[in-house]
């Protein structure tokens, strides 16, 4: 069940009215069988996982708190995060396929009908980092562990945000779990803005991200055989298809989380008008680049701060390198790390006074200017995010710069107007999604500012519901592309 799931939508509604009739305590016990349901009806070996997950590290945070033994401390502290570290690398990376297989051969079908989805810890890897930085927060003193098993498993598994985070500190969310009745005074203002967020994740999954897919599907196909002007216009499409669907996917999080009464951190803060990559990296999955600056990059830059400028350049190799591995165990996702290092070192290098001129040149440009380069260089990156390998990775590089073969010469300038040179209804549905991505990117801000009113906006509500039931993509309608992760 995923959280644009008609499913999902409909159950929803009976939850809140089960929940705003429970003290705080029937709050926080229903969220969590609520979020283990959740967990089960995706996969029985998600709701394991997770139990799993939630016993070790709650354990391990009660018994590094307590530092009667320091060599006992010391073997858990970095025992957990061996665990930890190496269950997101192993588990749904290399050992899938032995997990289905038991799964496949030891549970009845009705349990297994979704197993071939490859996921065997649904959200793994982001409660896995969340686990992670509360040990090494308790291990330095920075926290004191949590006390109840309840918030910290709830923490974990809360059904709106297990699946693609955002990642958040134990300790925030506990406050949060601890206060839910005091919310109940913010009920109206919460359901409000909470509905108005679910419906624009709705139309950012269904009217624009899953309109693209037939478009940027194609680029990937084995032997096809496409254009470089169609290649350019598939890569920049398909750096808007996956910003559509994992920031839909975060608003519908977001959305529903505030219907409880219960805050999430915002992970986009429209990437899209970025005016260089460190300020894509501030607007884009901001919660894992928190954790990944937070926990790898300042501690290793302090390490080598006697290296200077080298030390900078080490500290962003190592932070990137491990945020590929993150994505995937793989050449491409190493490779789409590492080109964004690239770019940062390069960024730094024009900073410097020997780079000056460069740099001047670079001020010069008009904000626009700066947002499109981002735009091209960012896209250009994905090319390896999104390939199967870095042989197809090279071969789309190798169309984007074909010279021979830019346009498709053996059809006219009329025809392609018309009908694409291809057939007429797919071209005209491959427009339409270009137009309305074109349109919500220009009215993106005050789309957004929308769906963050607390008081009723019924033409909000209803140009919303008119787009999805007009453009939304129903009968093929596509898994959240970051579940992989």
């Amino acid at each position: 069940m995923l959280l644009f799931s008609i499913e999902y939508l409909a159950l929803l509604p009976v939850l809140l009215l089960i929940y705003y009739n429970c003290s705080n305590w029937g709050k926080r016990r229903l969220l969590l069988f609520s979020s283990f349901a959740f967990l089960a009806l995706f996969n029985v070996t998600s709701f394991l996982f997770i139990l799993v997950f939630n016993s070790i590290n709650y354990w391990a945070g009660k018994r590094i708190a307590a530092d009667v033994n320091k060599k006992s401390v010391v073997w858990t502290y970095y025992l957990m995060l061996f665990i930890n570290v190496a269950s997101i690398i192993l588990i749904n990376k290399f050992l899938s396929g032995f997990f289905i297989t038991v799964q496949k051969t030891h549970l009845p079908s009705s349990f297994v009908n979704d197993i071939d989805s490859q996921i065997i810890a649904l959200g793994l890897s982001f409660y896995g980092l969340q686990n992670i930085s509360y040990l090494i927060d308790i291990y330095k003193k920075r926290i004191t562990a949590i006390q109840s098993y309840l918030d910290f498993s709830l923490g974990n598994s809360l059904f709106v945000k297990v699946s693609l985070g955002p990642i958040m500190s134990h300790h925030e969310l506990s406050k949060q779990f601890q206060r839910l009745d005091i919310t109940d005074s913010k009920r109206q203002e919460n359901l409000i803005w909470g509905t108005n967020r679910i419906l624009l994740g709705l139309f950012k999954k269904l009217v624009l991200a899953d309109r693209l897919v037939p478009i940027t599907s194609t680029l990937y196909l084995p032997d096809a055989e496409i254009t470089g002007f169609s290649t350019w216009i598939g890569i920049f499409l398909y750096f808007l298809q996956l910003y559509f669907d994992f920031s839909g996917y975060m608003d519908l999080a977001v959305g529903s989380s505030r219907l409880f009464g219960i805050q999430l951190k915002e992970n986009f803060n429209f990437p899209l008008r970025s005016v260089s990559i460190a300020d894509f990296w501030r607007r884009w999955h901001i919660s894992l680049m928190d954790w990944l600056t937070k926990y790898i990059y300042f501690p290793l830059s302090f390490r080598l701060r006697q290296q200077r400028k080298y030390g900078i350049f080490i500290s962003l190799l190592v932070t990137f390198f491990i945020s590929g591995v993150w994505h995937g165990w793989g050449l491409t996702f190493l490779f789409y790390a590492l080109v964004h290092a690239f770019y940062m070192i390069v960024e730094i290098i024009f900073k410097n006074a020997k780079a000056r001129r460069v740099e001047n040149i670079y001020e010069k440009l008009s904000l626009y200017s700066k947002q499109v380069l981002v735009f091209v260089l960012v896209s250009f990156s994905l090319i390896f995010f999104r390939s199967p390998n870095l042989e197809s990775s090279f071969n789309i590089i190798g169309n984007l710069f074909n010279g021979k073969n830019f346009f498709d010469t053996s059809v006219s300038l009329r025809t392609w107007l018309i009908n694409g040179g291809g057939n007429i209804e797919v071209t005209f549905n491959n427009r339409l999604s270009i137009i309305l991505s074109i349109l919500f990117i220009l009215y993106e801000k005050r789309i957004v500012c929308q769906s963050q009113s607390k008081t009723l906006n019924y033409n909000y509500i209803f140009f919303i519901i008119m787009c999805i039931i007009l453009f939304g993509v129903f009968g093929n309608v596509q898994r959240f592309i970051y579940l992989q992760f």
